[in-house]
């Protein structure tokens, strides 16, 4: 039985779940400080799981329990797929709708539909879930593309650069 390559078959699916989190692409830092400072994030976030009771009491809080270090372990491995996956969310309650309020990562739609500057889809939020549609016209066989960051109208070309090259 020859099976459809990957999302092109009717009954192809790809689901939103921690197995597609983490195999989208992620730029690891070479930069010690980088690696350092994705270290720090995850070991805060540990410390603020702990403080909210997310962890069992123990006697000492100086070293972490093995539950703490995977934990640890798993927030640095999505540091850097979060740092080039996420999806800026605006506030569509308020007459200023372009702004930006936090980040989501769609691990479908970063799965299926390539980072670019000068994106083919535009997206936009309704209520909890994401809509993208046809930007402008899209040939067959064209590939899909998404801009994950803000839209290239927002800033200038060197203030993106200088922020992609920051991430």
């Amino acid at each position: 039985v020859t099976h459809p390559t990957y999302g092109s078959g009717a009954e192809d699916s790809l689901a939103s779940d921690y197995t597609t989190l983490f195999n989208l692409a992620r730029h690891i830092p070479e930069d010690p400080a980088k690696l350092l400072e994705i270290n720090i994030v995850s070991l805060v976030f540990v410390r603020m799981l702990e403080a909210v009771g997310f962890f069992s009491k123990r006697e000492s809080q100086i070293e972490l329990t093995s539950d703490q270090e995977m934990v640890a372990e798993l927030i640095s491995a999505l540091v850097p797929v979060i740092n080039v996956n996420t999806h800026p969310l605006h506030d569509g309650s308020s007459e200023d709708q372009n702004k930006t309020v936090c980040a989501a990562v769609y691990p479908v739609v970063a799965d299926l539909f390539n980072h670019s500057c000068d994106p083919s889809l535009v997206r936009a939020t309704w209520g909890d879930r994401l809509v993208l549609a046809a930007g402008r016209d899209i040939q067959k066989g064209q590939e899909l593309t998404d801009m994950y960051t803000v839209h290239w109208t927002e800033y200038e070309t060197e203030e993106r650069k200088e922020y992609l090259e920051g991430v």
